[in-house]
């Protein structure tokens, strides 16, 4: 009876550690690849939109999938940065304009706010938007 306890507690164990590497991959996942979070960059001379995320909200990871899509045409146009609100650069920046996650801010060169709006634009939106904003960031 002993053997069969000790078998159980082993299994529940290894149980508890794959579910608890399954947790830590997802949100491993859901960390956005490939976005440059160097705030610095906002007013080097080339326009900015910069996408305030927050890593506890799907709406963020939904958001940046879409940036994905757009990515190459948007590129062109702007640097495409992330705020995440887990830095303290970004939470200053945040701040500083009063605005919240899932938010959209478009700087031009010099490091001016042209315009902020809230996320959850699809990829199409996002390019509609750089068409409108399209004389100030040059």
């Amino acid at each position: 009876m002993s053997e069969s306890r000790g078998r159980k507690t082993l299994i529940i164990a290894l149980s508890s550690l794959l579910v608890l590497a399954a947790l830590g991959y997802a949100v491993w996942l859901a960390i956005p690849k490939g976005f440059d979070t160097d705030l610095s960059k906002i007013g080097n001379g080339q326009p900015a939109l910069v996408f305030v995320y927050e890593r506890d909200l799907v709406a963020s990871s939904r958001q940046t999938a879409e940036m994905n899509r757009e990515r190459a045409a948007l590129e062109e146009r702007v640097q495409l940065l992330i705020a995440d609100t887990g830095h303290p650069e970004a939470r200053a920046l945040i701040s500083r304009y009063q605005v919240g996650p899932i938010t959209f801010m478009l700087f031009d060169g010099d490091g001016s706010l042209i315009n902020s709006w809230p996320g959850l634009s699809t990829a199409e939106e996002l390019r509609a938007l750089m068409d409108q904003a399209g004389p100030a960031l040059r």
